[in-house]
């Protein structure tokens, strides 16, 4: 059931109040950054530019409007899989070449987030099971389920 909300004030932030405060931050962040990578202050050109905002909007909103029908873990392991795929694409279709602490980094990164949405389904489950709210749960995994501690549980 989603919150009535009588005064506008108390409202979250839509979707694309978030991306058109978000994307112009991060432009301006990417710009500072500019020198660091690029050999000259030369801008590419306005319709890359447009075709880029557009996009990078474009998949903002995609991810809150999939965060808000799902959860912001499964986008988190959604990304995993992208990267992954990103990852493979260039080591196979682009010859790129992983040296040994680029690959065990990526791959502990990636256990981890694995790990992590393993272990935040097993609690969910567990929850569920003993007739938890499930919105109520937030992370410090879940708030040891509204104070329980895990031992008690078991």
């Amino acid at each position: 059931p989603e919150r009535q909300y009588v005064d506008a004030a108390e409202r979250p932030p839509s979707k694309a109040q978030v991306a058109f405060v978000a994307n112009p931050v991060t432009g301006l962040i990417s710009l500072a950054f500019l020198p660091l990578f690029e050999h000259s202050w030369a801008l590419p050109s306005l319709s890359l530019s447009v075709a880029v905002a557009a996009s990078a909007t474009g998949i903002l909103v995609f991810q809150l409007r999939l965060t808000q029908l799902t959860s912001p873990l499964t986008v988190s392991v959604l990304a995993v899989f992208h990267d992954l795929a990103i990852v493979v694409y260039f080591l196979v279709a682009r010859d790129e070449r992983f040296n040994q602490a680029q690959a065990a980094g990526y791959a502990v990164s990636t256990f981890g987030a694995v790990l992590y949405s393993c272990a935040k389904q097993r609690y969910s489950e567990m929850a569920h099971e003993d007739g938890h709210d499930l919105e109520s749960i937030s992370s410090s995994v879940e708030q040891n389920f509204e104070g329980l501690s895990l031992r008690d549980r078991k």
